[in-house]
Formats: structure tokens, sequence, C-alpha cells
């Protein structure tokens, strides 16, 4: 019942059913808004740390059903030790994504990469070291060099003409994956020119999604909701990261899309107008980064739901289909993916 549900609540939102009215902010002309592109899910770990794949041809359907024409695959490495070793079950880490892949592809499905601290073994201390904030640094560190050479670099260049759209990081505000600002800039900006010597063309860098983080209150603010940290990446990628001289060789800084999360409300039904606040704070944030001679990057909404521990399927429901209707009337808005298709236990 609970799949119905929300199956019936995603079709509903994704034809637009509500027809509500058109949210316009004064800072995105009509010149400026995006085309609005079908909308995506994510099932959670399509490959489990037994090495077991979960996106089976089943469920793929079962999210064509749903409405969604993309899947959002974290890409992580789970119980093996790096993305080409065959010791612990036999087979490589990235053999078992591109059987991933192609069962998206069989059934028609887009796959929006997401390489987060799971893509590479380490822990916090070592992603926020050399960090201009608290070490003097510029950002860069060996943990995060690694992850560009042996993670980043060698998938995208493997899914080469499959994958053209790349998340780099997961919630770098949040506290468990939190990168210094200055760390995030240099990662960015590293995988920028990694793409590049390496000749790799069409693929679109997704700024690791700003995550929503829930106050007593429940207000949105531009520290809640991630611009905060989004104009303080900016301003250490101006100062340390290189990010104008990337701009000066490139015509632009080292993001092609904003990627962000949407957690709001996490208790009870939430408004259009909280879901509307938040994704204006976030670009606001990107349009002043970005400052003069900078370009418009759409946000592309790589996680958005509602944990069914904290509001009853009926409020999830609603919810889906009032941030949908947000979303899908927000112009810079290309899509959003929702998370998840069914509930994970492993992510609580």
């Amino acid at each position: 019942m609970q799949y119905r549900l929300l199956w019936l609540a995603l079709i509903v939102a994704l034809i637009g059913s509500s027809n509500p009215a058109p949210f316009v902010p004064a800072t995105v002309s009509a010149a400026d808004a995006v085309m609005h592109a079908p909308q995506g899910l994510e099932l959670g770990q399509v490959v489990d740390d037994s090495g077991r794949i979960r996106l089976t041809d089943e469920v793929a359907a079962r999210m064509v059903e749903a409405g969604a024409s993309w899947i959002h695959v974290n890409f992580r490495l789970g119980a093996f030790r790096n993305w080409s070793e065959t010791d612990t079950f036999g087979f490589s880490a990235i053999s078992a994504y591109d059987q991933v892949v192609t069962t998206a592809e069989r059934h028609g499905l887009a796959v929006v990469a997401l390489l987060s601290n799971e893509a590479w073994q380490g822990g916090i201390a070592q992603w926020q070291a050399g960090s201009a904030e608290v070490d003097n640094g510029t950002g860069e560190n060996p943990y995060l060099g690694a992850f560009v050479e042996q993670a980043a670099l060698p998938l995208m260049q493997h899914f080469a003409g499959r994958i053209d759209r790349w998340e780099v990081w997961n919630e770098p505000n949040a506290e468990i994956t939190y990168l210094h600002p200055s760390n995030f800039a240099w990662l960015l900006a590293r995988v920028d020119t990694a793409i590049r010597a390496a000749g790799l063309t069409g693929i679109q860098i997704i700024s690791g999604g700003v995550s929503s983080v829930q106050n007593a209150n429940d207000v949105v603010t531009p520290a809640s909701v991630g611009a905060d940290y989004l104009r303080a990446t900016y301003a250490q990628g101006k100062a340390v990261g290189g990010w104008e001289a990337i701009r000066a060789t490139s015509g632009s800084y080292p993001i092609d899309i904003i990627g962000q999360h949407i957690y709001v409300d996490g208790y009870r039904r939430t408004t259009r107008a909280t879901v509307e606040e938040a994704l204006r704070l976030v670009h606001e944030a990107h349009l002043d980064g970005e400052g003069s001679g900078g370009s418009l990057k759409p946000t592309l909404v790589t996680e958005m739901g509602w944990a069914s521990g904290n509001v009853s399927e009926a409020v999830q429901a609603d919810n889906l289909q009032i941030a949908y209707a947000a979303i899908m009337n927000t112009p810079f808005v290309e899509s959003a993916s929702w998370f998840f298709m069914r509930d994970e236990p492993v992510a609580n």
C-alpha cells in the first residue's frame, strides 16, 4: 500500500494536477529559466556491502511505472578495497556498477551519478585536512587527491558516453560528511582540471548537494538550507582554490549544476512557500558567487523526501505533491529526485 500511495502521488505531481500559479523569483528573468526535465527516483544502495546488486529489472520497471526517467546512483565501494580489485568477491566494484548502469539503460533510466565520501576509503579527519579555515592551507589533502585520481576520474572515464552528470561529494555542509568550504572548493577545481586534462567532453559537474538542516522551529534560513555554505565555497574557491584561473581558461567556475537536497519541515506537512524559499536562498547564493560575468547554473534537487518514521504516509504523499508543485514552477530548477523509492533501513 505504501508503494502504491507514493507512486500515485508521484504521478499526480509529475502531471501537475494542482495547476498552481507560477513562482518567479525577481532574480530570474524569463530568458534565464531552464527547461523542466522529467523527474528522478533513488533506490538507496544499488550494490550492498555483500556485493549483491539491488537494482534488478523488477525494481527498474517499478521506477519507470512511477513516472521516473532517471535514477540517482551513489557509487559506493562498500566492502571493496578499491574500484578494480577482484579479491573480495571475485569481481570488481566497477563491474558491479556496469551491471547497474546496464539495467538502468535497459529500462530507459538515465543515471545521475553521485561520488560521495563512500566512493573512496577514508574518514572525516582525512578529507578535512589542509583546509584554509583550520590549517591555513588551500583545501588540498592526500585523501581528496586520491579521491579524484583513483575514484572520480577512473569512473568518469569508464562510463564516458553512458553517464554525463556526476555529483561531486554528498552534503558537504552536513556534520558527518562535512568538508570545509576550502576543501570542497579545491575538490571541485581538481575534478574540473582532471576532466579537461583527460580530454573528457560532455560531462557536467553537479556541486555536491547542500542539505537542509532541521532546527527546533523548522525555520528556513540561509544557514539552514546550505546557502551560507555555498557562498563560503565560492569565496574560498576564488581566494585559494584557483577558481579564477579556471574561469579565465574555460569561461566558467568548476560547477555546471547546483546540487541541493530538500529536507524541510521534517516532522510535519510542508508548504509551497517553504520549499520555494529554500530553493531561492541557495539559488541567490549561487548568483552572488558567480558575480558579474558569471553564468546561470540550474539547480538539480538530487534528494528530497520525508522519513516514514517521522510523518504518516498521508503527509508523505501531501509533501511530495506540494514540493513537486513548487519545483516544477520554479524557473531555475530543472528536476528533482525523490528519496527513496521505498524505505531504506540502512539509511535509518
